[in-house]
């Protein structure tokens, strides 16, 4: 039986080589494997906590993934926002920015945005600066370089049960964190496997079932995230996948499939230009026709995600770049699992259903 041809969605486990992808090398200070990401970033705050003991005021970006905020709001932290203005770069309000305990700055699909943000008067009172690099960990300069602490999700770029990381760069973690959650784990496990067993067979049948699974393990995330460290098979892992391989396949992905967009009316891409060292995460664009196209590919195999829909927490009224992003933005699949044939037949579906 032939395998199953679908772009996008869940990943899958891959032979790894035996040498180590230099990820240790990439990323400097305390580095610990997290069970995801949001656990990275619950154990980041607990340690913000334990070293500077007062309610703590966190200055987050309105444009970003709910995970991200709720950890916030669980630990206590008032909250307040700010927007992003063109390439995703951050709008800072300085007053607010100065009145904060804690900046949050996040990459935004592999494209530098942090390039002009001074943060060194708000350090110099005191202030804690997190970098979420979930999408520039792979991109030059993807790091900004006054960050006390780092956050990312491995889980985003390859198959791997467990891929939270939390840095602190500043001095060591002030406490270890907790054992992983083994039956998350094996729920994880058993999904990625199901998934890898799908694509190489294409047994439609047991889609449903392993799609299931993923989501059964999301549920069991949800419901015990904490500050669980990851399993030592993930960190392995980390450590092997082939980054310089997938950088190269991506870059060239996201160069075929914007030249395929070039004439598709009414979808512009929000990055037009691959600058050197990006290593992109998606090719995201913006249309107002944005759930009908992705109602199509979804129809025709290709799996766009949106990121991301406004959380509650946060007042759309008030960030009206923010609204008209969540609201038009639809995230091409361009990563290491695909050809240049592929991209350009997402190009063909795109123009066909103008």
């Amino acid at each position: 039986m032939a395998g199953a041809k679908e772009i996008g969605s869940h990943f899958w486990p891959v032979a790894l080589p035996e040498e180590d992808n230099g990820l240790k090398e990439r990323i400097t200070g305390d580095v610990r494997h997290m069970m995801s990401g949001q656990c990275a970033l619950c154990y980041v705050l607990d340690d913000i906590h334990a070293k500077s003991r007062t309610r703590r005021t966190a200055y987050l970006p309105a444009y970003t993934c709910g995970s991200t905020i709720e950890p916030f709001l669980d630990k206590g932290c008032r909250v307040r926002f700010y927007d992003v203005g063109d390439g995703f770069r951050p709008v800072l309000d300085k007053e607010a920015l100065m009145g904060a305990d804690v900046f949050y700055l996040v990459g935004y699909f592999g494209f530098i945005n942090h390039g002009g943000v001074d943060v060194s008067a708000f350090r110099a009172r005191g202030g804690i600066v997190v970098h979420d690099v979930t999408h520039t960990l792979f991109s030059v300069g993807g790091i900004l370089e006054e960050a006390d602490y780092l956050v990312a999700s491995l889980r985003k770029w390859f198959g791997i049960p467990a891929g939270g990381l939390a840095v602190s760069r500043r001095g060591e973690f002030s406490q270890a964190p907790i054992p992983p959650d083994d039956t998350y784990i094996g729920m994880r496990k058993a999904a990625l496997a199901a998934k890898r067993v799908y694509i190489e067979t294409g047994n439609a049948a047991m889609k449903q079932g392993m799609l299931s699974r993923f989501a059964d393990a999301e549920t069991r995330l949800e419901e015990i995230c904490a500050t669980q460290a990851s399993d030592e098979e993930s960190v392995g892992v980390a450590r092997r996948f082939p980054v310089e391989a997938m950088v190269k396949a991506r870059r060239e992905n996201y160069a075929v499939l914007l030249e395929a967009l070039r004439d598709v009316k009414g979808v512009s891409p929000a990055f037009p230009v691959l600058s050197d060292g990006v290593c992109p995460l998606f090719l995201p664009v913006f249309s107002e026709e944005r759930d009908a196209l992705k109602k199509r590919l979804i129809g025709k195999g290709v799996y766009p995600p949106v990121h991301w829909p406004v959380h509650n927490a946060v007042d759309a009224s008030k960030f009206p770049v923010t609204e008209r992003i969540a609201r038009t933005i639809l995230s091409i699949p361009c990563d290491q699992r695909y050809t240049a044939t592929d991209m350009i037949m997402i190009g063909e579906l795109l123009k066909c259903s103008e």
